[in-house]
């Protein structure tokens, strides 16, 4: 299921891509793309958003070809509503899709086919759209009594994100406004991407125009864009916040790549086999620097977690207790355990010792996870033990970036019991 929204994401760039060398450029684009591949394993909720948007546009994109057809074809119109809706239930970035769309259907209105494009599309669309928005407020209405629930939870948490204006050093709208969309642009795709991208976006023949304007709406809708109606605060600088672009970088990318080999194959056999290697190369290197990389350090929980595992599985008649600093983590790190603790390992969270009578376990372990810890305290002021555990002096089983694991004793266990919470 994870990797579904990047599925998605690529079959929309074969299609997208008008000419063979282009589909097979944008393919290995794909295959190669490292903010596709990381996200499609983490399943944000940006990731599949940006695959419903993406099939939108595309269906956006082949709206002149009803023009060609004798009867109208109306499953077009309605699945570029139907997937835009659809990225609308999954966030409510799918606003930059709405802004696309009024744009171009202003163009199609300027042109001289407008009243046969309306018809056969933006009319079309506009009848599914108003039906399944009638259909979506009445059920936020029967579910949580307010048609505009949705809407409602996003005013209620303007302004209390760990990333909003408000909570950051008051220059940070400056580098927001300015440097810091580039620079994020820059990390996330690579500089080689995105001159390609830029490439195909002003060459003229490239028969992607909805693309290009598609390009251009997010990048100024993430670089400007506010994500409140009741306070101007632009969307963070994360790199998964940017994935409704990626689509449009790929295919653009796709395209200028194809026609730098059409132009490199007239010029000889030298300058084709160049530009093969040179664009091999750009594929390769950073993905394989990426997972060697990521192969060779290892996700420092996991390392953690698993000296604990071994224990247990080697020793299935003992009993083992797991404390965590944080209260997220005693529930969270049931994940390295298939979702389920083993029977022979109890996790509880150390705020909750108090409560818990204390029994004669063959290991005790404590585990630190102090970025979770802070982010708890930052954005829910959700209280954790970390300094009580530092306290205790025991020596460390495991330390990376952040991450602690330490054996302890029972001793120690009502040591914390006794502590006040920070």
């Amino acid at each position: 299921m994870a990797l579904l929204p990047a599925m998605t994401i690529t079959v929309v760039v074969f299609l997208a891509a008008r000419e063979p060398r282009s589909k097979i450029a944008g393919l290995a684009l794909c295959v190669s793309s490292i903010p596709l591949l990381t996200n499609a394993t983490g399943l944000y909720p940006d990731i599949i958003a940006a695959s419903f948007m993406a099939a939108s546009v595309i269906c956006l994109d082949r709206r002149r070809k009803l023009l060609d057809v004798g009867k109208p074809i109306h499953s077009l119109p309605i699945l570029a509503v139907l997937f835009l809706f659809l990225a609308f239930l999954t966030k409510l970035t799918a606003y930059w899709v709405v802004v696309l769309w009024l744009g171009l259907l202003a163009v199609d209105l300027a042109g001289p086919d407008r009243m046969r494009l309306f018809r056969r599309f933006h009319f079309i669309a506009a009848v599914a759209g108003a039906a399944l928005g009638v259909a979506y407020l009445l059920t936020s209405q029967i579910i949580w009594g307010d048609p505009l629930a949705r809407i409602t939870s996003v005013e209620t948490l303007a302004g209390a994100h760990l990333w909003s204006l408000g909570r950051l050093p008051s220059d940070y709208l400056v580098t927001r406004l300015t440097t810091g969309p580039v620079a994020l642009f820059i990390k996330e795709y690579g500089i080689v991407l995105l001159l390609l991208a830029f490439g195909g976006l002003i060459q003229r023949k490239a028969q992607v125009s909805a693309w290009k304007a598609y390009f251009l709406v997010c990048i100024l809708l993430f670089w400007f864009g506010p994500t409140s109606f009741s306070v101007y605060e632009p969307m963070p600088l994360f790199p998964r916040m940017t994935l409704p672009l990626l689509p449009a970088v790929l295919i653009l990318a796709a395209t200028f790549a194809a026609q730098i080999y059409d132009a490199a194959e007239r010029r000889g056999p030298v300058f084709r086999i160049s530009a093969l290697m040179v664009f091999g190369a750009v594929l390769v290197f950073p993905l394989a620097t990426h997972v060697k990389i990521s192969m060779s350090a290892g996700v420092p929980e996991a390392e953690a977690i698993s000296i604990i595992k071994r224990e247990a599985e080697a020793a299935p008649g003992n009993t083992f207790l797991l404390v965590t600093s944080d209260v997220r983590s005693a529930t969270s790190l049931e994940f390295y355990f298939g979702y389920d603790y083993p029977p022979n390992i109890d996790a509880i969270f150390a705020g909750e010792l108090v409560d818990t009578v204390l029994s004669q376990w063959s290991d005790i372990y404590i585990f630190v996870h102090s970025e979770r810890s802070n982010f708890l305290r930052a954005a829910y002021d959700i209280s954790n033990f970390d300094k009580q555990v530092a306290t205790l002096g025991r020596p460390e089983l495991f330390s990376r970036e952040g991450v602690a694991l330490y054996r302890a004793s029972e001793i120690d266990l009502v040591k914390l019991r006794q502590y006040q919470r920070f």
